[in-house]
Parts: structure tokens; sequence; C-alpha cells
């Protein structure tokens, strides 16, 4: 999670294994089937990939921490 810590991001970092309820629970919650996912504040936002494309557009902060 380093594009989080570089943008001055907060983040929780949990570990899930394939098949354990904590896996379920992230599928639940998140639809996807890929780590890492990312959810702030209880709501899905998306994987790796869409973290790597706010990166692109220098959003990363916009978007997670609601700054302009």
């Amino acid at each position: 999670m380093e594009l989080l810590k570089a943008n001055g991001v907060p983040f929780r970092e949990v570990e899930v294994v394939g098949g354990t309820p904590e896996w379920r629970a992230m599928e639940a919650l998140t639809g996807g089937k890929t780590v890492p996912q990312v959810v702030v504040d209880g709501r899905p936002f998306g994987d790796h990939r869409t973290l790597q494309e706010l990166e692109q557009e220098s959003r990363v902060r916009q978007a997670l921490l609601g700054e302009e």
C-alpha cells in the first residue's frame, strides 16, 4: 500500500486468506475476488487498479479523503 503511504492517506491493512470467513466477508462487502480491496468508511472503493488510475490523475487524496 505504498501508494496510500506516498499520498499521506491513513489506512489500516487487514490480511485475508482465501476461503476464510474474512475472505468471504471481503467478497460480500466489495464484490472483489482479488486483493487488495480498498474500503473507505465501510464503503467499497475499488482495487489496486482503481488506485493506480487515480494516481495517474493525481486524484488519490481527493477521491479517498474528499480533498479538493
